[in-house]
């Protein structure tokens, strides 16, 4: 044990020290024991504390660090945008009037099906797109058809609309975004699947069946 007054060791037995002369009561002695013993106490406390819960801590700073990743779910699961491209956003004028983003979309699957009035295949793919429309509700599915002749008219894609018994939005590409990486229409129809964090989770070049476009959909949805 050491001294209270001058850290000198003392003996066990012994209630006087040796380097200053000073007398112990027995009370000061156990005072003196008891403060060791705290101090003692409170390192090993430190010591469980870092070893035990300061690496659950660093667990957790871990998953938030996913969660910025674009985990939203605040678990361990993979990230189900990982591999995907982000759909290049475009602000284009629709028939009709207005103009449509596709960002403000976000939350919804999105069918982007790049076309044109001249083109055959894409008169059959659009009698797939009726079936798809009238399969899922306005807040879960979004179909815009993409016009990527720039020299067709508002009039004209209206009388084409009307005649197809076209419901959804039908824009003009007027900056030439069906090029983009990621949507790359060089023929037509290509479809996109936009999903709804705005990644692009399916691209087909030519007809595909409403059947199939709601296996891919059906899946997004859960």
């Amino acid at each position: 044990m050491e001294c209270y007054y001058c850290n000198a060791e003392i003996p066990e037995n012994s209630l006087r020290c040796p380097h200053c002369g000073k007398f112990f009561s027995a009370a000061k002695k156990l005072a003196a024991f008891a403060v060791v013993i705290i101090i003692v106490a409170a390192g090993l406390g430190f010591l469980v504390y870092n070893e035990f819960i300061g690496s659950h801590l660093a667990y957790e700073n871990g998953t938030i660090i996913d969660e910025q990743d674009g985990n939203d779910n605040g678990n361990d699961d993979e990230n189900p945008n990982e591999g995907l491209d982000l759909a290049p956003d475009f602000t284009l004028p629709k028939v009709g009037g207005g103009t449509l983003q596709l960002s403000n979309l976000r939350g919804k699957v999105v069918v982007l099906d790049f076309m044109a009035t001249w083109c055959e295949p894409c008169e059959t793919e659009i009698g797939h797109l009726k079936v798809v429309d009238g399969a899922y509700s306005d807040s879960q599915v979004e179909i815009i058809s993409v016009d990527v002749d720039a020299g067709e008219s508002d009039s004209l894609l209206s009388s084409y609309a009307a005649e197809k018994g076209v419901t959804w939005p039908i824009v003009r590409d007027t900056l030439g975004i069906s090029r983009a990486p990621g949507y790359e229409a060089e023929r037509i129809p290509t479809l996109v699947i936009v999903n709804q964090d705005g990644y692009i989770q399916y691209w087909n070049e030519g007809v595909i069946s409403s059947s199939e476009l709601e296996s891919i959909i059906d899946g997004l949805l859960g």
